[in-house]
């Protein structure tokens, strides 16, 4: 299982209606666009951190996994954001110039800003795939959102059928290796594995959306404007909580400096 796939679990968050989960990511999107120095994202990461630990009941071990390949890449951000910010930008301080390049006090301080930001991001983007059913999400897209419901049931077979393609591609990489066929290194062996595995992919790919469509058409899929639903969803008061929760936190941020 992917780490950033649903984990299923009973908390919170998970109770939470998928739209208002998709709403405060909006507003995290737009509140961490507007920090310009790094106290403020950094207060909000360790808020989504607690609230990944006790909100939606995450293991510690499967948010480092997650967050660890980009607390690395921000590693990254903030030094080559530093590195070749000019040294003229912000009547900042230099560090230490590598040749032509200098390591300014204002690149340091921004790209640190622009890595928390990052992290912000992908941090709610973790809580929101984690905490919520992919069934649910198209559920409320459908229900309170007004999406077509023909729309997001294709979206919904669309995106379970991404997991079956992975197992298929193992299965056909694993056939092929019990016939001793050698699969090459670097750009040259992925092309050559592309080639070997898009012609089986694609033919299975065909065969399960036909036996979909065929298995929809037969339940009379799409034959009415409106249609009833085994599992109602609906607000309550766990939305208007982290609607309000997430409105005082940003509310709170947007002063710092």
């Amino acid at each position: 299982m992917s780490l950033f796939d649903f984990y299923e679990s009973d908390s919170f968050l998970h109770r939470t209606h998928p739209l208002t989960k998709l709403a405060v990511n909006l507003l995290v999107l737009l509140a961490t666009s507007f920090y310009q120095r790094p106290l403020a994202p950094l207060l909000l990461l360790a808020a989504l951190m607690l609230a990944a630990l006790v909100l939606a009941r995450l293991p510690f071990l499967h948010l480092w996994k997650a967050m660890r390949f980009f607390f690395a890449l921000s590693a990254l951000w903030v030094f080559f954001t530093a590195l070749f910010t000019r040294p003229d930008a912000g009547a900042s301080e230099v560090f230490f110039r590598l040749g032509p390049l200098a390591f300014t006090e204002y690149g340091l301080w921004w790209g640190v800003t622009r890595a928390l930001r990052m992290l912000c991001l992908i941090a709610f983007a973790l809580l929101l795939v984690s905490t919520t059913d992919p069934t649910d999400l198209i559920l409320g897209l459908i229900q309170q959102g007004r999406l077509n419901y023909r729309i997001g049931y294709g979206i919904l077979v669309g995106y379970r059928t991404i997991p079956l393609l992975q197992e298929e591609y193992d299965t056909i990489r694993a056939a092929h290796r019990v016939r001793g066929v050698r699969e090459g290194k670097g750009i040259a062996g992925s092309a050559q594995r592309m080639r070997r595995y898009a012609i089986p992919l694609l033919a299975g790919a065909v065969r399960r959306a036909e036996r979909a469509a065929l298995a929809m058409e037969s339940r009379a899929f799409g034959a009415y404007e409106e249609r009833t639903y085994l599992r109602q969803l609906r607000f309550g008061w766990r939305d208007s909580a982290l609607a309000a929760g997430a409105l005082i936190l940003l509310a709170a941020l947007m002063p710092i400096k």
